[in-house]
């Protein structure tokens, strides 16, 4: 008998993954020789349709012997051994995982468990696991952000009406030095014509070079 597992199927983008191998031998002599594990990165278009996979990470072991194995007792005496795989950390080894109705990129640990029976001969135990890549926040200003937004208080912070301008910030208020601030709606006053030029601002002409 055997189980593998790891402590979630979502993991964070270029992090580690615990896998856990627990075996219950059910034949005398029988020993496990190697353990094989694959992360297979698979992309599928839906339009036009094409579909593509790569390895992003290989790691094989020889596991230890029964004898020195941990003994767990959970559920059943299992012989338990753990390896650390440690994902690719840059976008062009792996990549994120995306599921959307155009492309979806999804990726799945695939073991090659062998086994050398007694008499001699090897036998194999193939599984999968599913699992998701994504990115967490690396930096405390990102989860400080995450933070004020989960605790956002919407009485304090709600914008207001169009109909409401109790809080907005008046241009006499910005500019008090600026006369046209201060100029009424009825007023007759225009406001200047910057397309004419006086005095300096003039292009001299050519024939007053000479």
């Amino acid at each position: 008998m055997y189980k593998v597992s790891i402590p979630t199927p979502t993991v964070q983008f270029g992090g580690n993954i615990r896998v856990t191998y627990r075996f219950v031998p059910l034949l005398k002599g029988l020993t496990v020789k190697s353990i094989r594990s694959n992360i297979i990165e698979t992309h599928t278009v839906s339009k036009p349709y094409a579909s593509r996979s790569r390895e992003v990470l290989t790691d094989e072991f020889d596991p230890p012997t029964w004898e020195e194995m941990d003994i767990s007792t959970d559920d059943r005496c299992w012989y338990q051994c753990f390896r650390m795989l440690h994902l690719p950390k840059s976008t062009r080894q792996c990549l994120q995982s995306v599921a959307t109705t155009v492309l979806q990129v999804r990726h799945s640990i695939q073991f090659l468990i062998t086994l050398l029976n007694p008499d001699g001969h090897l036998s194999s135990v193939r599984l999968s696991l599913p699992i998701v890549l994504i990115f967490y926040p690396s930096t405390s200003a990102s989860l400080r952000v995450l933070s004020n937004l989960a605790t956002w208080d919407e009485e304090e912070n709600t914008l207001p009406h169009y109909s409401d301008h109790v809080r907005d910030v008046k241009l006499v208020e910005i500019c008090p030095g600026n006369a046209s601030t201060h100029a009424r709606p009825d007023s007759n006053e225009k406001p200047p014509d910057y397309s004419v030029s006086h005095g300096a601002s003039d292009i001299p002409s050519y024939w007053d070079t000479i």
